[in-house]
């Protein structure tokens, strides 16, 4: 395995589209037929790109166990782009396949721009502790509503993370378009919040836990209020590279599924891939919550992302999304 770790940026999805478009991205021709393509049976290289996030620990796993070299896959995985830098990447060329967030993709494919969904990596949970959800400290905040008028933080503007609160908050009675929204880094959010800086804030764990624990509480688990079980990470490529290697991406899709296997049934395992990989104490990689490795693509999860994502004018209109996934 090829590997390099840099140091990754966070810039919103309409910005990585707008820079696409300007740069004149256009699909492919026609769907690759995965199904007749031929096995993959010589030794291939293919370049991957995923953020540097707990969750990449199950694609870490599966290269390690050998799983893509069962395939006949050499993985050189590179960690250091940020979202809005990947997507671009991909689009035009630079890297083979990713895994990245399913929201830039679709707005991606609405404006034409080259990329296919080639399978699942990872989703939210539908019931129970969910991975990431929204704390506060004031006690007044106490469901989505109760966020009207308020500062509430998300890493990343016109993402999924405000739009599925903004969604949450109506359908709880209140009016989203009275929020004031604040792009904080995660790290810092429970910083400011203590400082009054923030009335609410977006987390995932261990900054969720963490949070509560040291005296915050939790307003709602959004994803759970709005799409219960959304998928949030995804394996893309280009349609151009998918045309012209079926071949490859169907091992591709074969590999991940094993990985994904592997990593849901063995979570410990992927947990264990994280000291190293992100620095991260032993102690607090081993009680971190992660993403649900198991589920196929919830296409389900997708569509009702996408009348969002046009409810609250992130796009304007829905995509046909038989011509985005390459199953």
């Amino acid at each position: 395995m090829k590997f390099s770790l840099t140091r990754a940026g966070s810039v919103a999805a309409v910005a990585t589209v707008t820079a696409l478009v300007a740069a004149g991205c256009a699909g492919a021709d026609s769907e690759p037929d995965l199904e007749s393509a031929e096995e993959l049976t010589e030794m291939t290289t293919i370049s991957v790109a995923a953020l540097p996030i707990a969750p990449t620990a199950a694609l870490l796993l599966g290269i390690e166990e050998g799983i893509f070299e069962k395939y006949n896959l050499e993985v050189d995985l590179s960690t250091g782009q940020g979202g809005a830098a990947i997507l671009p990447a991909v689009a035009q060329g630079q890297v083979n396949f990713a895994i990245g967030q399913p929201l830039p993709i679709i707005l991606a494919a609405s404006k034409g721009i080259d990329v296919q969904i080639v399978g699942n990596y990872a989703a939210s949970y539908a019931e129970g502790d969910d991975i990431n959800g929204v704390a506060a400290l004031d006690e007044s905040i106490q469901s989505p509503a109760d966020l009207e008028g308020k500062r509430v933080a998300v890493n990343t503007l016109k993402a999924a993370g405000d739009l599925t609160i903004m969604e949450a908050i109506e359908q709880d009675g209140g009016d989203p378009s009275n929020v004031e929204w604040i792009e904080v880094p995660f790290p810092e959010m429970q910083a400011q919040l203590v400082a009054g800086e923030l009335d609410a804030a977006w987390l995932p764990e261990p900054f969720l836990s963490r949070t509560i624990a040291e005296g915050g509480h939790l307003v709602t688990y959004n994803y759970q209020d709005t799409i219960p079980g959304l998928t949030t990470l995804v394996g893309f490529t280009s349609g151009a590279y998918a045309s012209e290697n079926p071949a490859v991406v169907k091992a591709f899709q074969d590999a991940l599924a094993e990985t994904r296997e592997l990593a849901n049934g063995d979570v410990d395992a992927a947990r264990s891939m994280l000291p190293d990989f992100l620095g991260m104490p032993e102690e607090a990689a081993a009680n971190l919550a992660m993403e649900d490795f198991g589920p196929e693509l919830n296409v389900d999860s997708l569509q009702a992302l996408q009348e969002l994502m046009v409810k609250y004018e992130f796009m304007e209109e829905e995509i046909d999304l038989d011509e985005l996934i390459l199953e």
